[in-house]
């Protein structure tokens, strides 16, 4: 991100640092997962992306 804006992975919040980056740990099981990425600047533009991946537990 470039800047400071309000975020939201699969509708929780998601705290963004000072230098305006941001890490969130996903709890997913293996198979096909939805993220939704939400993201509101300080003007109230908002943006959603949806991300699908396919996860696979290594061995």
């Amino acid at each position: 991100m470039n800047e400071k804006a309000t975020l939201k992975i699969n509708d929780r919040m998601v705290i963004q640092k000072p230098d305006l980056s941001f890490e969130y740990v996903l709890g997913v099981k293996p198979g096909d997962v939805e993220i939704k990425i939400e993201a509101t600047d300080e003007a109230g533009n908002r943006n959603e992306e949806i991300i699908h991946v396919k996860y696979q537990e290594t061995s």
